[in-house]
């Protein structure tokens, strides 16, 4: 239900294979699928891809976009809870408009509320 297409912010290369990868996702994912896009390790000095040119990419598959750092635990937890929050806005727009049950079956308690310390801004 939710892709997080993550590059390197210190590998071009990285960056340069998002569009192949969105690709891959048009051809063989749900047309409906939640995307964002991730520029990992943005605590490194060494960048080949600043903030401006992942946001503008980012906007120009009108998805949202974040940068984080695993290593200092930077947007992680925004990042992820982000996609979980907007598929689970989707899934109870769609009970709410067919009338059906619950779309999710399983262990998952999406209506779970739990606080989270953000460490810097997206």
């Amino acid at each position: 239900m939710g892709i997080i297409i993550s590059y390197a912010v210190d590998k071009r290369e990285s960056f340069e294979n998002v569009e192949y990868w969105m690709k891959q996702i048009r051809q063989h994912a749900s047309e409906d699928v939640y995307k964002i896009l991730v520029g990992n390790k943005c605590d490194m000095a060494d960048r080949c891809v600043d903030y401006e040119e992942g946001k503008r990419l980012a906007d120009s598959y009108g998805i949202k976009f974040f940068e984080t750092s695993a290593k200092d635990d930077l947007n992680v937890n925004d990042a992820f809870h982000t996609i979980a929050r907007d598929i689970k806005e989707k899934i109870m727009s769609r009970e709410t408009k067919s009338g059906d049950g619950p779309v999710i079956q399983g262990q998952v308690n999406l209506n779970k509320k739990t606080k989270t310390k953000t460490k810097c801004y997206q």
